[in-house]
């Protein structure tokens, strides 16, 4: 398949774009967030973008009545309306791009009793001798169970698969996080135990680092939500997920990879480590919900 180099500016990136995709699409694939409140559609402006070297298919209906003809001659064109036909370089201006900005939250602290769902527990255990050859995980949860009266028996899947390594590391003492039943992760003792809470937006996501045991918010952090490339409002995402599976996967996508930055911002701002967060909610209204977890 003929494909073309396209070269973005300012930011320096550069790319393959296969022909019969749209600068837009190519710029999506390249990880490159240029804004699309109408999802692609062609009937805003937002996605405007200035071809400074190479040939492009002829200006649509759609960029005739959005654009001038004064903008047209300077080679402004919409992102999603126009097809490279050889190697490209353009400009994206600064109003086009959907980069992180800083935002500004705001939440009441109210004072409770914490009664997390993820809580933590210090276990201490006898290492196995040749007369007690109890296998590592009955061992741990026999200890966890008995030192404080819990009924905790089955261990997540992965941390399994680590559970022997990491008791012998710490010298047979650890913290366990345990969920209803379930042990869910292991960690030296002491650690802190954290929870995240996320505010799926659909203009803004919102996230808050909280102290699990003592019930305070740590630090919170606000970023645009970048699945606004692919429509401003739900409707226009969800026609876009109507229409592309591929755009579903990539909504999907960079929303856990700003959750992901998220955390690690969280994490830095406080000093602590991300593997200390065991538990996490997330909340938004049903189109985010379904695009979150690519639901249909």
């Amino acid at each position: 398949m003929t494909s073309y180099k396209i070269e973005f500016e300012p930011i320096g990136r550069r790319g393959e774009c296969p022909a019969g995709q749209s600068l837009l699409g190519c710029a999506r694939k390249l990880g490159i967030g240029i804004a699309s409140v109408c999802g692609g559609q062609g009937t805003c402006r937002s996605c405007k973008v200035q071809i400074l070297d190479g040939n492009t298919s002829e200006p649509t209906s759609s960029e005739t009545e959005w654009l001038s003809a004064d903008e047209l001659k300077a080679g402004w064109r919409l992102a999603c309306q126009t097809y490279p036909l050889g190697d490209c370089k353009l400009h994206i201006p600064a109003e086009s791009l959907t980069a992180p900005q800083r935002l500004q939250l705001e939440w009441l602290e109210v004072k409770t009793r914490p009664e997390p769902a993820v809580k933590g527990y210090h276990v201490k255990l006898q290492p196995p001798s040749l007369s007690d050859l109890t296998a590592d995980t009955d061992r741990l949860l026999q200890a966890l169970n008995w030192q404080h009266k819990l009924h905790c028996h089955r261990a997540d899947i992965e941390l399994l698969r680590q559970l022997s390594s990491l008791l012998r590391s710490w010298g047979w003492e650890c913290q366990a996080a345990v969920r209803g039943d379930e042990m869910i992760a292991l960690s030296p003792w002491p650690t802190a135990q954290l929870g995240l809470a996320v505010d799926l937006g659909t203009t803004k996501i919102a996230a808050y680092l909280v102290d699990l045991r003592e019930g305070r918010t740590l630090a919170a952090k606000g970023i645009m939500n970048p699945q606004i490339g692919y429509g401003e409002d739900v409707v226009s995402r969800i026609q876009a997920a109507i229409n592309s599976i591929e755009a579903t996967e990539k909504m999907q996508t960079v929303v856990v990879k700003a959750l992901n930055q998220l955390i690690q911002d969280l994490c830095a701002q406080v000093g602590t480590d991300q593997k200390e967060i065991v538990d996490m909610v997330a909340v938004g209204n049903t189109a985010m919900h379904h695009l979150f977890l690519r639901l249909p």
